[in-house]
Order: C-alpha cells, then sequence, then structure tokens
C-alpha cells in the first residue's frame, strides 16, 4: 500500500493506493480518500493497514450445531432429505440450548432448509438473530431410502457411490464445500453459526481437518453419543484469496423472493392488486418504476423478434374469443392441472396429471387427490341471452386463427411468423411465487410456420449452431439425475434432439436472452411422457431464481397440430399455396414462447446487488431497460444552474425517460437513483456556466466524466445502446462524492 497525492483545482487530496498482483500483471487500485492533510492522511493510511492485515489473519470461524432429535430418530428411521418433525425432547433440547450458548456471540446464523433444522435454529437463535436458510446445507439425499429404517443407510458403502436415486458423500461434499467457499468470499473475519444435520458436518471434518471420509465416520461422535454445545471449526484465508476479498465491492446478497417483493412494493416497481381490500390472490399490479421496466422489456423483445426481421409480422389477438377455439386447441379437454393436499402437513398445491403416484410433499408425505380443475377461467357474453366463453389462457391460437388473413394481407411467404404479447388468464390452483405462478400474466410468443418438407433452414449459420448452453436432457431426467452437460446447437443437432429450424429458433431465444445478461439460463428438455399434447420435442429454458430454477420461457415444435385442428372444427381450409414448391400446404409450427413477468423477474433478480462500499442495494439493470435513463440535478440551488438543468431535461426527454431531481445532498441524491437502477446520473455544477459542460456519473463504477452539453444528447444515446465505453465519452474526474 502507498499514499497518493493529487492536486484537484489548487488543492492536495490524499488517497491510499494498494498494488495488485493477477497473474504477471501488477494494477493499482484506490481503496480509501485519506483527507487533505498530510500527517492525518499519513495517521489513517497506518491505521487502514493494521485493520487489513487483523482482517487477513481472522478467517472464518464456524461454531456447528447439529438439530434437535426428531420423531423419526426415536423410531429408527433416517428422515434424509424429508423434512421431518422435532419431537418434544428435540424442542426441549433446541430451548436448552438456547441457555447454553447465551454467553457466545454470532454475526450470522445459517441453517439447513429442512423443517427439522429451521425449527431448531428458530428456537435456538431465532429471539436474537435471522436465520438464513441454506439448501446447501441440507442432510445427504438418501434417494429410496430417505425414511427408511437406519440400519438400511450405511454411509461407508456410499462414499463414492449413490444411493438409490440419490446423492453420495461425495456430492454432500462439494456442495458444502461450495459454500465454505460463499462464507470465504462474504463473511470473512465473522463467527458463524450453522445448524445441520449429520452429513455435511462429517464433511466439514473432510474440508476443515484433513481427515478421510473413512476417518470421519469412523470418529463420528454419534457413535459414542459425545454431543457437545457446537463443534468449533474455522477457514483461513489463503493469500490469493486475501486479496481478492480486498478487491470486491460489489456482493451478490442472499435474496429471498419475499425480500425481492418488499423491495418491489417499497420502491414503486410491483404492488399487490386491490391491495386496500388484503389483495387478491394471484394478481398483482405494476407501479410507475415497474410499468417502464415492463414496457422497456417488451420493447427490446418486440424490436429483437419481429421489427429487425423481414420474415416477422405482429399481431394484437382479442382476450376472448369463439368459444369453440378452445375446443379445437384441445384446452377445454386437456387444459387441467390435479389438486392435491398433503396428507401430512395439510398443504395444498397441484401437480401435473404426469406427477399423481410419482412425487411426494416436501415434507415427504404422501398427497391426496382433491379432483381434476380446468385452468380455464370461463365468462359469460351478453347480457340476455348470454352464453359461455373463456378468457384466453395462451396467446398462440388467435395467431393460428388469423394465420391465413395475415399471410393475404401482409404478402408473406413460408417460411414466416406471426408474434405478439398479450394478456392470458389461468386458474391456478396455488399462485405462488410473487410474479413467477399468478392467475393472470403476459405471454410473448410467435408462431413460425414453415413448409412440412422444408426440413433444412437457411438461416441456420455457424454463428447459431456454435451457440454454447447448458442441458439437461431426457435421458438423464428419466435416471432421476439432473446433471447438466455442456452442449452446442451444433451437437444437439447430431444428437437428433431437433430439426434445423427448431435449433435456429432455440439459438435465437438464448441470444436474446444474452443480450438481457441473463447468461445463466439452463435449457431443459422435456421427456416424452410430459410433453404437451400439441408438441413433438419441447425445450424449457430455464433460469436460477431465488427460490430456485424455474422455466422462464419455451420452445415446442407444434407441427401441424393447432392448424389442422382449427381447420376441423371451422371447416375453413389452411392451407396456402407455396411459391417455391408450386403447390398448396398447411404449415408446421415451431413455437418459442416467453413468460413476460417471469423475464421481468429474472432481470430483477440478476440485478439486485448490495454494495458494501457504499452500503445500500445497487439495482444494476441493463441500461437500455432501466426505467429511468437518467437524473439530472444542479448541485446550487440558484437559478442559472436550475435553468441549464430544466433546458438539458427538455431536450433528453425527446428521445428518453429523465427526471429532475433537485432535492438533498448531492450523495443522496446518487443513491436513491441507484437503488431503482438509474445507470447514469448528470449534474450541473459551479464549471458548468462557464465551460458549458456537464458531468456525467457511471451508477456501476461511479466513475465520472465532463461532457460538453451540445455533445450530450448524442454521447448519451451512446451510453445508453453501449456503442460506447464510459470512459471514452468524455473527461475522466475525480471528484468527493461518488
Amino acid at each position: 500500500m502507498y499514499i497518493v497525492k493529487k492536486n484537484i483545482s489548487g488543492k492536495d487530496y490524499y488517497y491510499l493506493q494498494k498494488s495488485i498482483r493477477d497473474g504477471d500483471k501488477v494494477t493499482s487500485k484506490c481503496i480509501a480518500y485519506l483527507g487533505k492533510d498530510k500527517d492525518e492522511a499519513e495517521k489513517k493510511a497506518e491505521e487502514i493497514k493494521m485493520e487489513e492485515k487483523e482482517k487477513q489473519d481472522l478467517g472464518v470461524k464456524i461454531t456447528y450445531f447439529v438439530h434437535g432429535t426428531t420423531k423419526d430418530n426415536e423410531n429408527g428411521i433416517s428422515t434424509g432429505q424429508a423434512h421431518g418433525e422435532l419431537s418434544e425432547t428435540g424442542i426441549k433440547q433446541s430451548e436448552e440450548l438456547t441457555k447454553q450458548i447465551r454467553e457466545k456471540d454470532f454475526d450470522v446464523v445459517f441453517c439447513s432448509d429442512l423443517k427439522r433444522a429451521v425449527d431448531s435454529a428458530e428456537i435456538s437463535f431465532g429471539d436474537k438473530y435471522r436465520i438464513i436458510q441454506d439448501k446447501r446445507l441440507r442432510e445427504c439425499d438418501y434417494g429410496d431410502l430417505n425414511q427408511a429404517g437406519e440400519e438400511k443407510v450405511i454411509y461407508e458403502e456410499h462414499i463414492e457411490k449413490n444411493f438409490p436415486r440419490g446423492e453420495s458423500l461425495r456430492d454432500v461434499e462439494k456442495r458444502v464445500s461450495d459454500f465454505l467457499e460463499f462464507l470465504r468470499k462474504n463473511y470473512n473475519g465473522k463467527k458463524v453459526a450453522i445448524v445441520s444435520h449429520k452429513a455435511p458436518q462429517l464433511a466439514l471434518e473432510v474440508l476443515t481437518k484433513g481427515k478421510t471420509w473413512k476417518q470421519a465416520i469412523e470418529e463420528d461422535w454419534r457413535k459414542n453419543r459425545a454431543w457437545q454445545a457446537g463443534w468449533e471449526y474455522e477457514i483461513k484465508m489463503q493469500n490469493s484469496e486475501q486479496e481478492d476479498t480486498q478487491e470486491i465491492s460489489i456482493e451478490e446478497k442472499e435474496l429471498t423472493i419475499e425480500e425481492l417483493a418488499n423491495f418491489c412494493k417499497e420502491k414503486g416497481f410491483v404492488f399487490r392488486s386491490s391491495d386496500i381490500y388484503g389483495g387478491f390472490a394471484g394478481f398483482w399490479d405494476f407501479g410507475p418504476l415497474g410499468v417502464e421496466l415492463f414496457n422497456n422489456i417488451r420493447q427490446d423483445w418486440w424490436n429483437f423478434f419481429v421489427k429487425s426481421r423481414e420474415d416477422m409480422v405482429g399481431m394484437e389477438a382479442s382476450v376472448i374469443s369463439h368459444p369453440k377455439t378452445w375446443e379445437a386447441s384441445g384446452h377445454i379437454s386437456s387444459f387441467s392441472d390435479v389438486a392435491v393436499i398433503c396428507k401430512n402437513c395439510k398443504k395444498s398445491t397441484k401437480l401435473d396429471k404426469s406427477e399423481v403416484g410419482k412425487v411426494n410433499c416436501e415434507c415427504g408425505g404422501e398427497f391426496e387427490v382433491q379432483g381434476e380443475f380446468s385452468l380455464m377461467f370461463k365468462t359469460k357474453v351478453g347480457a340476455l341471452d348470454a352464453s359461455d366463453a373463456y378468457l384466453r389462457g395462451e396467446t398462440a391460437q388467435g395467431m393460428f386463427m388469423d394465420f391465413k388473413i395475415i399471410q393475404q394481407t401482409s404478402r408473406m411467404q413460408l417460411p414466416f411468423g406471426i408474434a405478439q404479447i398479450g394478456r392470458c388468464f389461468r386458474n391456478e390452483i396455488a399462485p405462488r411465487d410473487f410474479l413467477f405462478r399468478s392467475r393472470e400474466f403476459h405471454i410473448g410468443e410467435f408462431e413460425y410456420f414453415i413448409n412440412p418438407e422444408e426440413e433444412k433452414c437457411n438461416l441456420l449459420d455457424d454463428f447459431h449452431l456454435d451457440v454454447k448452453l447448458k442441458l439437461l436432457d431426457s435421458e438423464t431426467q428419466v435416471k432421476s439425475g439432473e446433471d447438466l452437460r455442456e452442449t452446442s446447437i451444433r451437437d444437439m443437432l447430431k444428437e437428433k434432439k431437433l430439426g434445423e429450424w427448431h435449433a435456429y429458433w432455440l439459438a435465437e431465444q438464448i441470444l436474446w436472452f444474452q443480450s438481457l445478461g441473463l447468461n445463466e439460463i439452463k435449457i431443459r428438455e422435456h421427456t416424452k411422457d410430459e410433453l404437451s399434447h400439441y408438441s413433438s420435442a419441447t425445450f424449457d429454458i430455464d433460469y436460477e431464481y431465488c427460490f430456485g430454477s424455474k422455466e422462464v420461457a419455451g420452445n415446442a415444435n407444434r407441427g401441424q397440430y393447432d392448424l389442422k385442428q382449427h381447420e376441423k372444427f371451422s371447416k375453413e381450409k389452411m392451407e396456402i399455396y407455396d411459391e417455391k414448391y408450386k403447390k398448396k400446404t398447411v404449415p408446421r409450427v415451431i413455437e418459442p414462447t416467453f413468460g413476460m413477468e417471469r423475464v421481468f423477474l429474472a432481470i430483477l433478480t440478476k440485478a439486485y446487488t448490495y454494495d458494501k462500499k457504499r452500503d445500500y442495494v445497487v439495482l444494476r439493470i441493463p441500461s437500455k431497460l432501466a426505467p429511468v435513463k437518467a437524473a439530472v440535478f444542479p448541485i446550487i440551488k440558484k437559478p442559472e444552474y436550475e435553468e441549464i438543468a430544466e433546458e438539458i431535461v427538455r431536450e433528453l426527454r425527446k428521445d428518453f425517460h429523465v427526471i429532475y431531481d433537485r432535492r438533498g445532498a448531492i450523495g443522496r441524491r446518487y443513491a436513491r437513483n441507484d437503488i431503482i437502477g438509474t445507470p447514469y446520473c448528470i449534474t450541473i455544477d459551479d464549471k458548468t456556466p462557464v465551460q458549458k459542460d456537464i458531468t456525467i456519473r457511471d451508477r456501476d463504477s461511479t466513475k465520472q466524466v465532463r461532457v460538453s452539453i451540445k455533445n450530450l444528447r448524442e454521447i448519451f444515446r451512446k451510453l445508453i445502446n453501449k456503442e460506447i465505453d464510459f470512459e471514452k465519452a468524455g473527461k475522466l474526474v475525480e471528484t468527493r462524492v461518488k
């Protein structure tokens, strides 16, 4: 570390710099502002150096607690990854532990997300600490032996070998190692309490004390019933990790869906519908910032898939259509779920028909079928002679019914597509996870029509073939596996998992998600028994939300099913003349589809980051999607400065959503806009009237550049569209407030 003096506007300012080695390169980073006085700067620098050294020497101190005795324990049953219930003895043990550890202090408490561990943690620690659940701390998954007799669960035989349709102990070691790495990066110098199970504790013995699995099992305290009020472990920081820790200023918080929902409400993104009446399950309202973000996502989707292409046209169909629509599509007969209630915990939920009898509740209990329910919303049309109708469950049918008239009026030739984004309605049995599963939502999708004889895709080039992806294939799922494999569109074609047109559109979907910064997506191939009634091949595009990996989009090969069904029920011919093949044909269809609220939720999940240096949440939304593109504010509250600011706002509002903010300290104004995702702040300062320029501050780096007012609109457009790097947009300047 070393001190640097910088002269800015005739005044000396002192900063503490640090050299950081990255391979053969050495870079310098400013880690603290030390003030204007040299002696004070040297004193403060010495204090920071000492603090850094002490912090590096600390590492992470872990106290590990095992959950209380369960009813399964008392009955000689190995619960595994079923939830389990504390027995009366277990509850008393957890209460007694509170007294035994009252002298200990912790910075954070983690626990497994299985119920027996959560209940133990809440009883022992809940009054004093917030409990953070983490699925990496779960007990080993014994697969078919979950809740089997203890004599059947033999650890020595499953160090490397998986339990039947379950995990091996080596798998537990991998996820515990991942959790320790998370602690290493985020909780250096902290005291951490963990409430968990047997296998994760043995993994700690292996990872922190250098034991083999065989040694850890042989020396397990449970064999001698040598229980104690916590076991101590320590993670030491390595030199390379010490440097990494100092480099990191942004950390991804362990976000829950409840926290995200509360954040959205507080900041004006999303509210419960009818909130003054207690809300209405499955329905949500977009607030001022939410509607801007949602519209920007919709517009980006439309630009990517429709406006930038010659082979795609748009439409917007009505929400209610002729009742025969849904009879022809198969929705009335097939669009349903099975309502079930857990016999054990009494939780109600839904299952697909294919899951009945094959899956249990997360608590381990069996489901009792309550009946099969249609997901279609039924309504009445007309006042006196009312007839039954349905709110649409998908947007696709409008595009199929209008297919011929759109082809004729738009003079489109095969292959071509019809796209729309619209509201859909599904009478979900159990809406949940905020916006993810609701009863009213938007689908963005298009039907791409191809001559059935056209197997070759002339749009599929090397760029698309080389698109990389993580795939969970059907073969792995049939074997109850969840392992993803790295592959490419080219390799999927070689394996005959899909045809060329299907491959092209799957690649296009992946490319759009990547353009939004959502690189964490993975592809799941549908197994044969879960394919929809209309599909011969379907792929889910999943995103890792804070509540699990879930579908955000899909891609189905619908074949000729829909057009032929409407031809059958309407008695209208759906064939069109194909100039290339010189004959009439009923096209086949590839259908890419997107849950637009789910994309919205993925964007927010990815963007939500906690900046340790700023000590508040920064919403790192891509600039092209941000609800507010810039905040403009004068530092000096005088008419001449405010007039310049107002003129800049008027000019930029011709192209962008810009706000004017003149209240509060400059740091607070920056913070207000960082939290809602505003990518740039434009400041009018004491130099502006003379130099005719302003400063632009970047949200993510907090760096600032000076730009002339006359060039501002064009430079700002380039910044929003990522046509120019921020540091090249103007002259970099040092400022007191970041």
